[in-house]
């Protein structure tokens, strides 16, 4: 123990020792010799500019005149305006190009201005199919405040009464009128409606709201049922009629709705005029519309606007329209997909209710009527 005590003291004694040495002796002299050599150079660096940098530079002032000044002046001046000109054409010429890609030209435009109009006259198409459904439904169902509310009788009487007014037409062949009314064979010209070349009729009219209510029941269906008694209502055979009402009324409901939304796009409303559009491409004003209906919109955009002698003018003198007309007629293709998907659809379900009426009619009376009622 007391031999290791030794040697703890004398490393103890050492170890202080060499730190004593590091931090009085080496640290110092290096700190002390790093500030000599940091102060010398400092010193070195005054005395070179007092000495040689500064008189050189006081002869250099000398020899500066004021002529070279201006004149130096003068050089960097022009050689700014040149640099400005350069800058202000190079952008010029960008700005210019960047215009003319991005120039609406009005071929264009045609798409994008009558997009909310057409979409408008979509849903306004879709409502008035639903409401012509809705009324030829109560009408055929004897709802209270439709002619068909006391059965065929009423309903006949007001058609009739229609027809002598608004729709005889002798020079086609109809019967019980000396003089033709004012919309004489209107009622039955689904044709003219649809397919000619007006495609907008104005819903504001009282007369053309009753004739597409006509158009639409004379194709749906015209005879309402016969009310039943509320003493057979609960009945057997009062049940079966009923049932088969219920068949019927989805039939026609289907039927109206589809001839309903092929009118209804017809339907003016949306605020869109077609006039100058269809004028360039030959189209008769009268058949123009300042309140085009979803269809004429659809014609116009699609067809008759490619018509107009001027269109693939303004295509070559404007290369930015042909991207956008690329993108307006990849839309209108879409579209025209989507009526015409509807429309199948539409037609699906029509040949069904047809076939669905004809099946009932061929079913043999007393497979129903003889079932016991459970």
């Amino acid at each position: 123990a007391n031999l290791e005590t030794v040697h703890i003291n004398q490393y103890t004694l050492q170890e202080i020792n060499f730190t004593n040495f590091d931090l009085q002796q080496t640290a110092t002299t290096e700190v002390l010799t790093r500030y000599d050599q940091f102060r010398n150079n400092l010193f070195n660096s005054l005395n070179s500019f007092a000495e040689q940098i500064h008189p050189a530079m006081k002869d250099m002032t000398k020899q500066l005149g004021t002529s070279e000044i201006d004149q130096t002046r003068t050089l960097g001046t022009m050689r700014d305006a040149r640099l400005q000109n350069e800058t202000a054409a190079e952008l010029g010429k960008l700005e210019i190009e960047a215009r003319r890609r991005a120039e609406p030209a009005e071929g264009g435009c045609v798409v994008d201005t009558v997009g909310p109009a057409q979409t408008k006259g979509y849903r306004m198409g879709r409502a008035i199919a639903r409401g012509l459904a809705l009324d030829h439904s109560r009408a055929m169902n004897n709802a209270q405040g439709t002619p068909g509310a006391t059965g065929r009788g009423s309903m006949l009487r007001k058609m009739h009464q229609d027809y002598e007014n608004k729709y005889c037409d002798p020079a086609s062949g109809d019967q019980g009128c000396a003089s033709p009314g004012p919309l004489a064979g209107q009622n039955n010209d689904l044709g003219n409606v649809l397919w000619g070349d007006r495609q907008t009729v104005d819903m504001n009219s009282q007369d053309n709201r009753e004739l597409m209510e006509t158009i639409t029941r004379n194709i749906a269906g015209p005879f309402p049922s016969e009310p039943m008694p509320a003493s057979v209502v609960r009945s057997a055979a009062g049940i079966q009629a009923t049932m088969e009402r219920r068949a019927r009324r989805a039939r026609q409901n289907t039927i109206t709705n589809s001839i309903g939304q092929m009118v209804g796009e017809r339907a003016g409303g949306t605020g869109a005029n077609t006039q100058d559009l269809r004028e360039r491409a030959g189209t008769p004003a009268t058949n123009a519309s300042t309140d085009a209906s979803y269809r004429e919109i659809q014609q116009a955009t699609t067809r008759e606007r490619y018509m107009d002698p001027e269109y693939l003018f303004r295509v070559v003198n404007y290369p930015a329209t042909v991207v956008r007309e690329t993108g307006a007629i990849n839309a209108q293709k879409l579209q025209q997909l989507s009526d015409l998907y509807k429309r199948a659809e539409e037609m699906v379900w029509i040949e069904g209710a047809v076939l669905g009426t004809q099946l009932d009619q061929r079913m043999p009376g007393n497979a129903i009527k003889s079932a016991p009622l459970r």
